[in-house]
């Protein structure tokens, strides 16, 4: 049995009572229930087929925002690894080591410590900048997952910071060891800045063609 468009946007309010509130999420539960409906040799009532199929869909739906934020995490540290996979990557790191290897040798500790930071503090500005900007211009967040924890990118970069405040004086005993801490913690940050921007385009041409198809 064929399911109509009507049918399908049933299912979709259904599951919208039901609390599954991610269009994306929606989505792929229509996609799937459809295709098991359709398949069945002794078609029961559509909605008595929905009350029965609820439970799994909540826990897909849980499973789901599980494995989003692992795998937005994931496709951190490939980000990563493009960066990493560049010439121009370790030509860049060397010519920053090289400047700051300049400034430990005529600056005093306070304020190489201040140099070093300033770059890693003005990408962390920029990057609460970018999230207050997109989160009040973008409407997008209640209404799909992989926007919802879109943001969540943020989390690991943003812990090298908090890690790093009760361990400053030990870093700054070795030199070499902070500049490498801090330029990772660097390249996490804008790695993660970079992933966030390609993955909030994708998420807007996602809801655009949802939106035409579900909202």
């Amino acid at each position: 049995m064929k399911l109509t468009k009507e049918d399908i946007l049933n299912i979709n309010d259904y599951l919208k009572k039901k609390d599954i509130k991610f269009v994306d999420v929606r989505f792929e539960l229509i996609d799937h229930l459809v295709s098991e409906y359709e398949s069945l040799d002794n078609y029961p009532d559509l909605d008595s087929f929905l009350r029965k199929r609820i439970s799994w869909c909540k826990q897909v739906s849980e499973a789901k925002a599980k494995t989003m934020h692992w795998g937005y995490q994931k496709d951190l540290w490939k980000r990563v690894l493009v960066f990493m996979k560049s010439p121009y990557f370790y030509l860049i790191t060397f010519v920053i080591a090289f400047v700051y290897f300049q400034l430990y040798t005529i600056l005093s500790l306070e304020l190489f410590e201040k140099a070093v930071l300033f770059p890693f503090f003005g990408v962390i500005i920029f990057q609460f900048t970018f999230f207050l900007y997109n989160h009040y211009k973008n409407r997008l967040k209640l209404k799909l997952l992989s926007a919802n924890y879109l943001f969540n990118i943020f989390s690991l970069p943003h812990l090298l910071l908090y890690i790093f405040s009760p361990f400053k004086d030990f870093f700054l005993e070795y030199p070499p060891l902070f500049l490498g801490y801090i330029g990772f913690a660097l390249v996490l940050n804008i790695a993660a800045l970079v992933e966030v921007t390609f993955k909030q385009k994708k998420i807007k041409r996602e809801y655009k063609f949802l939106k035409e198809i579900l909202i």
